[in-house]
């Protein structure tokens, strides 16, 4: 393992690279992404210190399958394979440890997959702003302010939907008190409202 550090807009790997090491995050922010062959970008995850990524390729032996990018200044561990299999060979526990990522990470996509078939945009939003909070939000005197700059096209590309129509439901909860969005981004003013919005449509 050794670890190394990106600037802000780094791409740390490509979609479609060889994968020989997966990463953990120790300080930054982390997207993952994906760009159709019509130039439609898609935005999977955004990833925080402590998680980690790029493992898929290691265990399949397949292809990277998106692109990450540092959206902040990062530091990363890199554990290459060469490096991982004989420990996990040696070792149930870790291995163990293992599978439970790629099991989250595959529970994730089903549920994205079933957001995306049976969710209304404006539910996708609420759940897109609270997991953002979770991750990446630190609250202050205004409300919860997020470390990077979390833009209508920013949750847009999150949720799988257009710009215009997520704009005009951001509209919507900024009216009703719930965020503020401004030229810094979108500020979460009311964050007990949106889980109350969400829980009533289960």
């Amino acid at each position: 393992m050794c670890k190394s550090s990106f600037k802000k807009g780094d791409v740390i790997f490509h979609e479609n690279q060889a994968g020989e090491a997966m990463f953990i995050i120790e300080k930054g922010i982390v997207e993952v992404t994906s760009v159709s062959f019509r130039g439609d970008k898609k935005m999977f995850a955004i990833l925080g210190p402590g998680e980690c990524f790029g493992e898929m390729s290691i265990f399949s032996l397949l292809p990277r399958t998106a692109q990450t990018r540092a959206m902040t200044n990062c530091s990363v561990y890199i554990i290459y394979r060469k490096d991982l299999i004989p420990i996990l060979k040696n070792n149930p526990e870790i291995s163990l440890a293992a599978l439970k990522i790629v099991c989250r990470r595959l529970a994730a996509a089903d549920m994205e997959i079933k957001s995306l078939s049976f969710e209304k945009v404006d539910e996708r939003i609420a759940e897109t702003l609270l997991t953002l909070c979770e991750k990446i939000g630190h609250p202050d005197n205004r409300g919860i302010e997020f470390e990077i700059r979390v833009t209508h096209q920013l949750i847009a590309e999150l949720v799988g939907s257009q710009r215009e129509v997520v704009s005009r439901q951001m509209k919507k909860f900024s009216d009703y008190g719930w965020i503020k969005t401004s030229s810094k981004g979108i500020v979460i003013l009311n964050l007990g409202a949106i889980k109350t919005f969400l829980n009533e449509r289960i």
